[in-house]
Parts: structure tokens; sequence; C-alpha cells
């Protein structure tokens, strides 16, 4: 059991701690040649796809900022794809002059939707794709398409902020976005990103394939893709895409579930990637970053607590450093207790709470995603977003 708490010690430090510092010294050796290719001269031909849902309180406003992006009309085509939407949703649309919409009354699910909208698109270069309530920067699709000089990027993606104010009972997403944004960033300067934030994200359009109608996660699984095939997903912070926040911890936990169930199914649909072999930094940043906290951080969570207990209880006095490693442990798990109490009153938690409520919230997501996903009841539909 000794071994076991460290075993799982390790990994956890590994997963949230080492791989960053790892990641951080490695590509400081890389960074300036990587930075040397981008040019903000490149503005290839793009298609811009909306898929959207029964989106008709945002699609209006989604619409006009698209088209008030600061990259030229004639180098940019913008398309609403709507999948058994029953709202108006593509009607609405349709009042935007510039904007293309294919509306099919059947419910496939997303997947389909993207397919149908990139085969029925006009002949471009890149391909875009950003959800119906996210707003983005106006400069954000040239900060993106420059990153496209460089012949070895066969992706990029732009960077998620949830408008989350400090007294809204989900402002733990917030601050769970800014870490992830840091790490996306390690990620890049690496070697590639192995999972874009599907708020914005692009391709170039010669690479892309059909995605199965059965994925659950559309970005996750083109952004694997494109890097099996030898190309890099590199990463621009500066290519913000805004969204509000969930309006509730049910509905985030929900999005959460249905993230990691989808996480689950891309792990066992891409093999290949369980292995070093032929691609090994894409390997180690794919098991750091995804494998790590989605399969093991939250088994290691549950295997720390009990070994530490039980190394304690067969022990006279125990060891000053296992108490230690208890006692913390236990504090963090009473802070993130009080985080839930606030968040579900609604009340306005501090961070010293919010962030332990998180992290305990997000693996337990990840634990009842891996149920879901291997019981089947996971649905590849998509439904309308309340973060409005």
């Amino acid at each position: 059991m000794t071994t076991v708490l460290w075993i799982s010690t390790l990994l956890l430090l590994h997963t949230y701690f080492g791989y960053a510092l790892s990641a951080w010294l490695l590509s400081r050796m890389r960074k300036s040649r990587i930075a040397a290719v981008i040019d903000g001269r490149h503005l290839p031909q793009v298609t811009f796809i909306i898929p959207a849902y029964n989106e008709a309180t945002v699609i209006l406003e989604k619409c006009r900022n698209t088209l008030e992006l600061n990259y030229p009309a004639d180098r940019l085509q913008i398309i609403v794809v709507t999948d058994g939407s029953t709202d108006g949703t593509p009607e609405l649309a349709a009042q935007c002059p510039g904007v293309k919409v294919f509306h099919d009354p059947e419910r496939a699910g997303k997947a389909a939707a993207l397919n149908r909208a990139v085969r029925l698109s006009d002949k471009c270069d890149v391909l875009v794709f950003s959800d119906a309530n996210t707003l983005l920067s106006p400069h954000a699709l040239n900060l993106m398409m420059r990153h496209y000089a460089d012949p070895a990027t066969g992706g990029v993606s732009g960077e998620k902020r949830v408008a989350s104010p400090a007294g809204h009972p989900v402002h733990g997403e917030g601050i769970y976005w800014k870490y992830e944004s840091f790490m996306k960033r390690l990620d890049s300067d690496l070697y590639s990103l192995v999972a874009a934030a599907g708020e914005l994200f692009s391709i170039r359009r010669d690479i892309w394939q059909p995605i199965p109608k059965d994925t659950i996660l559309d970005d996750l699984h083109l952004t694997l893709e494109v890097c099996l095939k030898g190309w890099r997903f590199r990463y621009e912070p500066l290519a913000v895409a805004t969204e509000p926040p969930s309006p509730a911890l049910g509905e985030e936990r929900e999005r959460k579930i249905r993230i990691a169930a989808g996480a689950f199914q891309t792990f066992f649909r891409f093999r290949n990637l369980w292995w070093p072999r032929g691609h090994a930094i894409l390997w180690y940043i794919y098991f750091s970053r995804r494998v790590f906290r989605w399969m093991v951080a939250p088994l290691c969570l549950v295997l720390l607590l009990l070994s530490n207990l039980w190394v304690l209880s067969t022990s006279e006095f125990g060891h000053p450093v296992y108490l230690v490693m208890l006692c913390s442990q236990l504090i963090i798990y009473a802070f993130a207790f009080a985080g839930w109490i606030m968040v579900k009153g609604r009340r306005r938690a501090p961070w010293l709470f919010q962030i332990p409520f998180y992290f305990v919230f997000m693996h337990l997501a990840m634990a009842q995603g891996l149920f879901r996903y291997l019981s089947g009841r996971q649905s590849v539909n998509w439904t309308k977003s309340a973060r409005h």
C-alpha cells in the first residue's frame, strides 16, 4: 500500500505540475525556431462553419460578429448548418446577407452536420469551426491564419475564455480555463496541441476527412486526426472566443460528463496512440495532458486517500510525512465540500473554496463519463446551449 500511495502521488504530481515543468523547459529550446515561421501576410481562402441546434436567441449576434471580423470578405465564406432546429434558427440566420444556411429537419448529430457543411461548401484552403454562442475578437481569423505560413501546421486553435463573473455560481469554470489556456500554450510550444478548443479551431481543407457519425467530441477527434497524419496543431492565444458560463451547476455537470464520455470514446478509437512508436513527443503530450487526467487522475485520487489511511492505520504512530499527506487531502476535500455548499446555494464562493470544489467536481464528472460511455448511454446529439 505504501507503493500504491507513492505511485499515485507521483502520477498526480506529473499530471498537474511535472508535465508543465518539463514542457516549459523543452519548449524554451524550440520557441525561437517555431516563432520564426509565423507570417502575418498569409491569408488563405476560409470557410467559416457555425453548427447550430435551436440557437435562435444567439444566432443573429453570432452571424453579425462573424461578418464583422477583420478578414477580407472575398476570402471568407460563412455557413450556418442547422441540424433538426425547430425554433426558427435557420430563418434568422438567413436574414444576414453573406451567410449561407444549410438546414436539415432531421437531427442526426453534430458530426453529421459538420460533414454536410464541408461537403456543400465552396472550395477553400482552411476550414474554421466555431460554436453559435461564442463571440470572437475582431482579429481572431487573421491571427490564426498566419500560422498556416508554416507548411508543418495542419490546424490552429483559438483561445477559449469563459465570461464568468466572480459572483457566478460556476465561477470555477473560468478559473479552470485560465489554467487550461496556459497548458495549451505549453503543448503548442513543445510540439502540438492534442485537443483544440471546440469554440474556435481550424484545419487545412485538403486534410479533412468526414467524421464518424457516432463521434461525441468532434474537436478532439479532428485534432488527433491531424496530428497522426504528421501535421502539428498550433495554438493562437490572441484569437479569443468568449462564451458565457454554464447558468447552473447541473448543466455544467452534464457538459463535463459528456466531454468525459467523448474523451474515453476517443481514447479507445485511437489505439495507435497507446504506444510511443513513431510519435514519441505526441504520445508524451497526449498521455500527460489527456489520458492521465481523464483516466488515471480520478483513480489515483481514490487510491491516494485509501492507501494513505491504510499506511497510517498499520503504524502505531504514523510517519509525519504520511500524516501531513492525509491532513492535506482532508483539508482539500473539506474546502471542496464548503465550496459545493456555497455553489448549491448560489452564493459567491471565494477562490479558496472554488478551486478545490471545481477540481473535485471535474474528477467526479470524469468518472461518471467513463460509466456513461461504457454503458452506451451518451448520445451524439448536442443540445441547445443555455449559456446565453
